[in-house]
């Protein structure tokens, strides 16, 4: 979605917390593992986190990340009220 010169991107299933999108990926332990267990394409999804990596580092004053699994990126999105 677009709202002027700014982008709001729905990342799917391609990250469970914000951490993960971070240079140097976090996210607690029990996520993670709960993350793992879920995975339909592990391999797909961790190239997809590098790719919004990526798009964050690059373009993060244009385009907002967001995903519905994180309560932090959910509030701040509505917050911001893109």
């Amino acid at each position: 979605m677009r709202s002027g010169a700014n982008w709001l991107l729905h990342a799917g299933d391609s990250y469970f917390h914000h951490g993960q999108l971070d240079a140097s990926p976090r996210m607690p332990l029990v996520l993670g593992y709960f993350q793992r267990r879920a995975d339909m394409d592990r391999k797909m999804r961790i190239a997809n986190q590098a790719r919004l990596r990526a798009l964050k580092l690059n373009h993060g004053d244009r385009v907002t990340i967001v995903n519905s699994h994180d309560p932090v990126d959910y509030e701040r999105c509505r917050c911001n009220a893109h």
